[in-house]
């Protein structure tokens, strides 16, 4: 940034017509694990590597991964790739070495399958077309025949009333005089089915509507689920390869990415991995993060960390005190 604006004449510049202020951010939003890990010449190579000045996704968390090890106390390295299975990343804590590989949790197929009947759901039910809300839940189900039973029940559905099959798609209408059920946590946590459960992998999508009386408020709210196991197979296969050391301790690194890559919370992450965790004793540890976005000034990672309690090196005491918290870390790279 310093040097742009050292540039001879760069005060008379205009920006070009369309130019969106949403796009500045984007600069500067890659810039803040670059200031962080500062110069670097493992760095360098992986930014020689970007084609016409885009960086691929895995070499993005790669990035990303490496800023956050750093902010938590580690000394980076990002070894050169060679004949041995080299690690993404080598970090130090006090010197003792560590080394990591990152995965990049990338959009799955059946996540676009749900996200395109979730949307054709919303156009063919609409919001005007019961007098009520429809609140919508899908399951980890096939959808072959989801779709047209939920368009079904609600052309039969009053409100108030539910129908559905355990698991696999639930409709309540909600009456239309409770539509702050539908934009309240609490109340709409009491209106989901008995089988939902809140803290698994899902997509959300919201409709809304007004007519001429200002009362008349039509919503449309439908949450889907994702299965888990899509997931969880992102960390097995680097868990079940470990490439690095065999000396050091080795720690996987998700980057589940912003938005929709990886749409589910933190903390399920605990129970799931228990039991693995067992099978993997190369593995130190798991380390989850995704990018939160800038506000105020600050860039945070949303991050969970799960230590292996069968590992058969374990991770450095710096590192290992995080867990077993759900946490975020946050930076000003640019004050």
């Amino acid at each position: 940034m310093n040097a742009y604006a050292a540039l001879p004449g760069i005060e008379r510049w205009m920006p070009p017509a369309g130019f969106q202020p949403i796009e500045a951010l984007r600069l500067v939003q890659m810039g803040w694990p670059l200031a962080i890990l500062g110069e670097n010449d493992g760095l360098k190579r992986i930014l020689r590597k970007s084609n016409s000045g885009k960086i691929d996704a895995s070499d993005w968390s790669v990035i990303h991964a490496g800023a956050l090890l750093k902010k938590l106390g580690a000394h980076v390295e990002f070894p050169k790739e060679g004949e041995a299975r080299t690690p993404d990343i080598r970090a130090y804590w006090s010197g003792v070495p560590v080394d990591a590989e990152v995965k990049t949790a990338m959009v799955k197929e059946r996540q676009t399958e749900l996200r395109h009947i979730m949307e054709t759901l919303t156009q063919v039910i609409g919001t005007r077309s019961a007098p009520w809300h429809p609140l919508i839940h899908l399951g980890e189900v096939p959808f072959a025949d989801v779709q047209s039973e939920v368009i079904d029940s609600v052309l039969q559905l009053n409100a108030g009333n539910r129908a559905g099959v355990p698991r696999a798609w639930d409709v309540y209408a909600v009456p239309i005089d409770q539509e702050e059920a539908l934009v309240d946590p609490e109340r709409l946590r009491t209106l989901r089915p008995a089988w939902w459960e809140d803290d698994g992998p899902g997509l959300v999508s919201t409709g809304l509507s007004f007519s001429a009386n200002p009362r008349d408020v039509r919503r449309i709210l439908i949450a889907g689920k994702l299965q888990f196991v899509s997931y969880l197979n992102q960390v097995r296969d680097k868990a079940e390869r470990p490439q690095g050391n065999p000396n050091h301790s080795f720690l996987v690194v998700l980057d589940q990415g912003s938005g929709e890559a990886m749409p589910m919370r933190h903390h399920r992450w605990q129970s799931e991995l228990a039991p693995w965790l067992s099978l993997w004793p190369p593995v130190s540890g798991v380390l989850c993060f995704d990018q939160r976005p800038y506000a105020f000034g600050r860039f945070c990672w949303k991050l969970s960390f799960h230590p292996n309690p069968h590992a058969d090196r374990p991770l450095p005491a710096a590192l290992l005190s995080l867990s077993p918290h759900d946490s975020e870390i946050c930076v000003r790279p640019f004050a």
